[in-house]
Protein backbone atom coordinates (compact mmCIF):
# COMPACT_ATOMS: atom_id res chain seq x y z
CA UNK A 1 0.00 0.00 0.00
CA UNK A 2 2.96 2.33 0.42
CA UNK A 3 3.46 4.73 -2.48
CA UNK A 4 5.87 7.55 -3.23
CA UNK A 5 4.98 11.20 -3.63
CA UNK A 6 6.03 10.92 -7.29
CA UNK A 7 3.62 8.03 -7.89
CA UNK A 8 0.72 9.98 -6.41
CA UNK A 9 1.54 13.02 -8.52
CA UNK A 10 1.74 10.92 -11.69
CA UNK A 11 -1.64 9.31 -10.97
CA UNK A 12 -3.28 12.69 -10.35
CA UNK A 13 -1.71 14.10 -13.51
CA UNK A 14 -3.06 11.15 -15.52
CA UNK A 15 -6.60 11.81 -14.26
CA UNK A 16 -6.81 15.51 -15.10
CA UNK A 17 -5.87 15.58 -18.78
CA UNK A 18 -3.35 14.37 -21.36
CA UNK A 19 -0.45 12.67 -19.59
CA UNK A 20 2.39 10.35 -20.55
CA UNK A 21 5.65 8.97 -19.17
CA UNK A 22 8.44 8.41 -21.70
CA UNK A 23 12.08 7.35 -21.81
CA UNK A 24 14.56 9.76 -23.36
CA UNK A 25 16.49 8.52 -26.40
CA UNK A 26 18.79 11.54 -26.53
CA UNK A 27 18.75 15.21 -25.67
CA UNK A 28 20.39 18.59 -26.00
CA UNK A 29 20.04 21.71 -23.90
CA UNK A 30 16.96 22.68 -25.95
CA UNK A 31 15.51 19.38 -27.21
CA UNK A 32 14.39 15.98 -25.96
CA UNK A 33 14.12 13.06 -28.40
CA UNK A 34 11.52 10.41 -27.53
CA UNK A 35 11.55 7.33 -29.78
CA UNK A 36 7.98 6.41 -28.79
CA UNK A 37 6.76 9.76 -30.15
CA UNK A 38 8.20 9.18 -33.64
CA UNK A 39 5.43 8.96 -36.22
CA UNK A 40 4.85 9.43 -39.95
CA UNK A 41 1.49 11.01 -39.18
CA UNK A 42 1.12 14.74 -38.71
CA UNK A 43 0.41 14.44 -35.00
CA UNK A 44 0.04 17.37 -32.63
CA UNK A 45 -1.40 18.17 -29.23
CA UNK A 46 1.88 18.25 -27.28
CA UNK A 47 2.60 21.96 -27.51
CA UNK A 48 2.32 23.81 -24.19
CA UNK A 49 2.35 20.60 -22.12
CA UNK A 50 4.65 20.64 -19.10
CA UNK A 51 7.75 18.45 -19.42
CA UNK A 52 8.94 17.21 -16.02
CA UNK A 53 12.40 15.75 -15.39
CA UNK A 54 12.36 14.26 -11.89
CA UNK A 55 15.99 13.09 -12.24
CA UNK A 56 17.34 16.46 -13.38
CA UNK A 57 20.69 17.24 -11.76
CA UNK A 58 19.90 20.95 -11.45
CA UNK A 59 16.74 22.10 -9.69
CA UNK A 60 16.13 24.71 -12.38
CA UNK A 61 16.17 21.97 -15.03
CA UNK A 62 13.26 20.13 -13.44
CA UNK A 63 10.46 21.50 -15.59
CA UNK A 64 9.90 23.21 -18.94
CA UNK A 65 7.06 23.67 -21.39
CA UNK A 66 6.97 22.04 -24.81
CA UNK A 67 7.40 24.78 -27.42
CA UNK A 68 7.14 22.49 -30.46
CA UNK A 69 6.91 18.84 -31.46
CA UNK A 70 8.29 17.20 -34.63
CA UNK A 71 6.50 13.84 -35.15
CA UNK A 72 8.87 12.68 -37.89
CA UNK A 73 11.81 12.65 -35.47
CA UNK A 74 10.08 12.45 -32.07
CA UNK A 75 11.82 15.65 -31.01
CA UNK A 76 10.33 17.95 -28.39
CA UNK A 77 11.76 21.45 -28.24
CA UNK A 78 11.44 23.16 -24.88
CA UNK A 79 10.67 26.83 -24.25
CA UNK A 80 13.87 27.52 -22.30
CA UNK A 81 17.33 25.96 -22.48
CA UNK A 82 18.49 23.45 -19.87
CA UNK A 83 21.71 23.86 -17.95
CA UNK A 84 22.24 20.10 -18.30
CA UNK A 85 20.90 18.18 -21.28
CA UNK A 86 18.53 15.21 -20.69
CA UNK A 87 20.38 11.90 -20.65
CA UNK A 88 19.54 8.69 -22.54
CA UNK A 89 17.20 6.41 -20.53
CA UNK A 90 16.09 9.32 -18.34
CA UNK A 91 12.35 9.28 -17.63
CA UNK A 92 10.26 12.35 -18.40
CA UNK A 93 6.58 13.12 -17.78
CA UNK A 94 4.25 15.19 -19.93
CA UNK A 95 1.13 16.73 -18.40
CA UNK A 96 -1.19 19.72 -18.27
CA UNK A 97 -0.52 20.93 -14.72
CA UNK A 98 2.45 23.03 -13.66
CA UNK A 99 4.42 20.48 -11.56
CA UNK A 100 5.58 23.04 -8.98
CA UNK A 101 2.73 25.53 -8.81
CA UNK A 102 -0.30 23.32 -9.43
CA UNK A 103 0.34 19.57 -9.24
CA UNK A 104 2.43 19.28 -6.09
CA UNK A 105 0.39 21.78 -4.02
CA UNK A 106 -2.79 19.91 -4.96
CA UNK A 107 -1.30 16.55 -3.91
CA UNK A 108 0.09 17.90 -0.64
CA UNK A 109 -3.25 19.41 0.31
CA UNK A 110 -4.94 16.16 -0.60
CA UNK A 111 -2.65 14.28 1.79
CA UNK A 112 -3.87 16.51 4.62
CA UNK A 113 -7.40 15.29 3.80
CA UNK A 114 -6.50 11.59 3.55
CA UNK A 115 -6.69 9.94 6.96
CA UNK A 116 -5.81 6.78 8.78
CA UNK A 117 -6.82 5.85 12.32
CA UNK A 118 -4.15 6.33 14.96
CA UNK A 119 -4.53 5.01 18.50
CA UNK A 120 -2.00 6.95 20.50
CA UNK A 121 -1.23 6.89 24.21
CA UNK A 122 -1.14 10.14 26.19
CA UNK A 123 0.21 9.96 29.73
CA UNK A 124 -2.37 10.74 32.39
CA UNK A 125 -1.61 13.69 34.63
CA UNK A 126 -3.15 12.56 37.95
CA UNK A 127 -5.89 14.89 39.13
CA UNK A 128 -5.79 17.08 36.00
CA UNK A 129 -9.19 17.38 34.39
CA UNK A 130 -8.06 19.19 31.20
CA UNK A 131 -5.52 17.47 28.96
CA UNK A 132 -3.83 19.29 26.07
CA UNK A 133 -3.96 16.61 23.39
CA UNK A 134 -2.26 18.72 20.72
CA UNK A 135 0.84 19.06 22.88
CA UNK A 136 1.30 15.30 22.95
CA UNK A 137 -0.07 14.65 19.44
CA UNK A 138 0.97 17.56 17.25
CA UNK A 139 -1.10 16.38 14.29
CA UNK A 140 -4.41 16.85 16.11
CA UNK A 141 -5.51 20.31 15.02
CA UNK A 142 -9.29 19.96 15.05
CA UNK A 143 -11.64 18.30 17.57
CA UNK A 144 -13.49 16.52 14.74
CA UNK A 145 -10.43 14.31 14.21
CA UNK A 146 -11.03 12.60 17.56
CA UNK A 147 -13.19 9.47 17.47
CA UNK A 148 -12.83 8.33 21.06
CA UNK A 149 -10.82 8.78 24.25
CA UNK A 150 -10.37 5.77 26.51
CA UNK A 151 -8.41 4.89 29.63
CA UNK A 152 -5.92 2.05 29.99
CA UNK A 153 -3.91 0.72 32.91
CA UNK A 154 -0.92 -1.48 32.15
CA UNK A 155 -1.70 -4.14 29.54
CA UNK A 156 -5.44 -4.26 30.17
CA UNK A 157 -8.10 -3.44 27.60
CA UNK A 158 -8.72 0.26 27.10
CA UNK A 159 -12.09 1.22 28.59
CA UNK A 160 -14.35 4.15 27.67
CA UNK A 161 -14.17 7.13 29.99
CA UNK A 162 -17.35 7.79 31.91
CA UNK A 163 -17.38 11.35 30.58
CA UNK A 164 -15.26 13.67 28.46
CA UNK A 165 -15.74 16.87 26.52
CA UNK A 166 -13.59 18.06 23.63
CA UNK A 167 -12.54 21.68 23.40
CA UNK A 168 -10.26 23.90 21.34
CA UNK A 169 -8.60 27.24 21.86
CA UNK A 170 -5.93 29.39 20.26
CA UNK A 171 -2.41 28.05 20.63
CA UNK A 172 -0.14 29.78 23.10
CA UNK A 173 3.12 28.74 21.44
CA UNK A 174 2.98 31.38 18.74
CA UNK A 175 2.15 28.88 15.99
CA UNK A 176 -1.13 30.56 15.20
CA UNK A 177 -2.97 27.23 15.16
CA UNK A 178 -5.56 25.63 17.40
CA UNK A 179 -4.88 23.72 20.58
CA UNK A 180 -7.21 20.76 21.01
CA UNK A 181 -7.84 19.35 24.44
CA UNK A 182 -10.29 17.34 26.48
CA UNK A 183 -11.90 17.79 29.85
CA UNK A 184 -12.31 14.39 31.48
CA UNK A 185 -13.19 12.54 34.62
CA UNK A 186 -9.52 11.77 35.18
CA UNK A 187 -8.21 8.33 36.06
CA UNK A 188 -5.53 8.26 38.73
CA UNK A 189 -2.87 6.62 36.57
CA UNK A 190 -2.13 4.96 33.24
CA UNK A 191 -2.70 6.53 29.85
CA UNK A 192 -5.45 8.02 27.77
CA UNK A 193 -5.83 6.11 24.52
CA UNK A 194 -6.78 8.69 21.92
CA UNK A 195 -8.33 7.26 18.78
CA UNK A 196 -8.20 9.90 16.06
CA UNK A 197 -8.04 10.46 12.33
CA UNK A 198 -4.46 11.29 11.42
CA UNK A 199 -3.58 12.96 8.09
CA UNK A 200 -1.24 10.91 5.91
CA UNK A 201 0.82 14.07 5.34
CA UNK A 202 2.06 13.74 8.94
CA UNK A 203 3.43 10.19 8.54
CA UNK A 204 6.17 10.07 5.91
CA UNK A 205 8.92 7.48 5.39
CA UNK A 206 7.47 5.53 8.34
CA UNK A 207 8.14 8.38 10.77
CA UNK A 208 6.51 11.49 12.19
CA UNK A 209 6.62 14.36 9.72
CA UNK A 210 6.26 17.83 11.19
CA UNK A 211 6.61 19.27 7.68
CA UNK A 212 4.80 18.03 4.60
CA UNK A 213 6.56 15.55 2.27
CA UNK A 214 8.79 17.37 -0.18
CA UNK A 215 10.86 14.81 -2.12
CA UNK A 216 9.75 12.63 -5.05
CA UNK A 217 10.95 9.50 -3.23
CA UNK A 218 9.13 10.26 0.05
CA UNK A 219 7.03 7.21 0.97
CA UNK A 220 3.47 7.48 2.27
CA UNK A 221 1.37 4.66 3.70
CA UNK A 222 -1.74 5.66 1.76
CA UNK A 223 -3.71 3.77 -0.88
CA UNK A 224 -3.01 5.28 -4.30
CA UNK A 225 -6.69 5.52 -5.38
CA UNK A 226 -7.56 7.35 -2.14
CA UNK A 227 -4.76 9.91 -2.46
CA UNK A 228 -5.36 10.36 -6.20
CA UNK A 229 -9.09 10.98 -5.84
CA UNK A 230 -8.51 13.70 -3.25
CA UNK A 231 -5.62 15.05 -5.33
CA UNK A 232 -7.88 15.52 -8.35
CA UNK A 233 -10.43 17.32 -6.16
CA UNK A 234 -7.75 19.68 -4.86
CA UNK A 235 -6.49 20.24 -8.41
CA UNK A 236 -9.99 21.35 -9.39
CA UNK A 237 -10.05 23.67 -6.38
CA UNK A 238 -6.74 25.30 -7.34
CA UNK A 239 -6.67 25.00 -11.13
CA UNK A 240 -10.23 25.27 -12.38
CA UNK A 241 -9.23 27.69 -15.17
CA UNK A 242 -6.93 24.97 -16.53
CA UNK A 243 -9.14 21.93 -15.96
CA UNK A 244 -12.59 23.23 -16.91
CA UNK A 245 -11.81 23.57 -20.67
CA UNK A 246 -10.07 20.18 -20.63
CA UNK A 247 -13.12 18.56 -19.01
CA UNK A 248 -15.48 20.22 -21.50
CA UNK A 249 -13.39 18.75 -24.32
CA UNK A 250 -13.77 15.30 -22.78
CA UNK A 251 -10.14 14.78 -21.77
CA UNK A 252 -10.84 14.69 -18.01
CA UNK A 253 -13.72 14.05 -15.62
CA UNK A 254 -15.98 17.04 -14.96
CA UNK A 255 -16.23 18.41 -11.44
CA UNK A 256 -19.46 16.53 -10.73
CA UNK A 257 -17.81 13.18 -11.50
CA UNK A 258 -14.81 14.12 -9.37
CA UNK A 259 -17.12 14.87 -6.43
CA UNK A 260 -18.89 11.54 -6.81
CA UNK A 261 -15.58 9.67 -6.84
CA UNK A 262 -14.38 11.49 -3.71
CA UNK A 263 -17.60 10.63 -1.88
CA UNK A 264 -17.40 7.01 -3.02
CA UNK A 265 -13.82 6.45 -1.98
CA UNK A 266 -14.10 8.26 1.35
CA UNK A 267 -17.17 6.22 2.26
CA UNK A 268 -15.28 3.04 1.36
CA UNK A 269 -12.59 3.71 3.98
CA UNK A 270 -12.85 1.28 6.85
CA UNK A 271 -13.06 4.06 9.43
CA UNK A 272 -16.13 5.63 7.80
CA UNK A 273 -18.78 4.68 10.35
CA UNK A 274 -22.01 5.65 8.59
CA UNK A 275 -22.44 2.24 6.95
CA UNK A 276 -24.05 -0.97 8.26
CA UNK A 277 -21.04 -3.25 7.75
CA UNK A 278 -19.14 -1.17 10.32
CA UNK A 279 -21.40 -1.82 13.32
CA UNK A 280 -19.33 -2.59 16.44
CA UNK A 281 -20.44 -5.45 18.69
CA UNK A 282 -19.76 -6.26 22.31
CA UNK A 283 -16.38 -7.70 23.29
CA UNK A 284 -17.30 -11.23 24.44
CA UNK A 285 -14.10 -11.62 26.47
CA UNK A 286 -14.17 -8.34 28.34
CA UNK A 287 -17.94 -8.12 28.61
CA UNK A 288 -17.74 -4.46 27.67
CA UNK A 289 -20.16 -3.10 25.10
CA UNK A 290 -18.30 -1.38 22.28
CA UNK A 291 -20.09 1.13 20.13
CA UNK A 292 -19.54 3.47 17.19
CA UNK A 293 -18.01 6.69 18.39
CA UNK A 294 -19.59 8.87 15.71
CA UNK A 295 -23.13 7.47 15.63
CA UNK A 296 -25.04 5.09 17.84
CA UNK A 297 -26.50 2.59 15.42
CA UNK A 298 -29.87 2.11 17.10
CA UNK A 299 -30.60 5.85 17.39
CA UNK A 300 -28.70 7.85 14.81
CA UNK A 301 -27.96 5.53 11.91
CA UNK A 302 -29.85 6.61 8.79
CA UNK A 303 -29.36 3.50 6.61
CA UNK A 304 -29.59 5.98 3.69
CA UNK A 305 -33.28 5.25 3.13
CA UNK A 306 -32.81 1.49 2.64
CA UNK A 307 -34.02 -1.24 4.98
CA UNK A 308 -31.63 -3.37 6.99
CA UNK A 309 -32.57 -6.36 4.78
CA UNK A 310 -31.77 -4.40 1.62
CA UNK A 311 -28.41 -3.30 3.03
CA UNK A 312 -27.55 -6.90 3.92
CA UNK A 313 -28.36 -8.02 0.37
CA UNK A 314 -26.26 -5.24 -1.14
CA UNK A 315 -23.29 -6.07 1.09
CA UNK A 316 -23.51 -9.81 0.40
CA UNK A 317 -23.51 -9.23 -3.37
CA UNK A 318 -20.89 -6.42 -3.45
Amino acid sequence: MAVTLAQIEAEVAARVGPFAQHTVASGTTTTVTIAALTSSSALGGLNDLWLLRRAAAAVDDRQRRVASYAPATGVLTVDRAYANAPQPSETIELGVLDPAQELRPAVLRALTRCYFVERAAVEVTPGQVAENLSKALYWIVDPVQIRAIESRLGTSHALPLTWYRLLSSSATDGSGGLRVGAETVPPCAGVYVVEALRPHATWVNAADAHAWPSQDADVLAVALPYAAALGVAEAWRRCRATLAPIARAGYADPLEAVAREVNRIVRSQWWYWNRPDRVMLADPLAGVAAYPTWHTVDQDYTWHGASVKTWRQMLETA
